[in-house]
């Protein structure tokens, strides 16, 4: 709502504190984390920083493949949304060495 609203950095902030609260309950691997860590990637995306952005969408990435697999709509869109961002000096890379390379 807050992100709708305008409020990035506010919205941002909140749910870098939902993501501390569900990996220290469930784990980093958690659903709910990658669910976390997209709208962070989309808001990190709005605010014009690409590069985190990236590294949000693909630890999400990494998370729905290695629980839901490659063909889940979560997946698929997730990899939509890496894959839509400027390419960094990694371009020549697979998704799954973007994963590698920022863990």
């Amino acid at each position: 709502m807050l992100r709708d609203l305008g409020g990035l950095t506010e919205a941002r902030s909140h749910y870098r504190l939902a993501l501390q609260i569900i990996e220290s309950f469930y784990g980093p691997d958690n659903l709910d984390a990658a669910v976390i860590l997209n709208k962070l990637g989309d808001t990190a995306r709005a605010q014009g920083e690409p590069a985190e952005a990236r590294t949000f969408f693909a630890r999400a990435l990494g998370i729905f493949r290695d629980n839901l697999g490659q063909d889940h709509p979560y997946t698929i869109i997730t990899e939509e949304h890496l894959d839509a961002l400027p390419r960094t000096q990694l371009a020549q890379e697979t998704v799954d060495d973007y994963y590698v390379f920022y863990f």
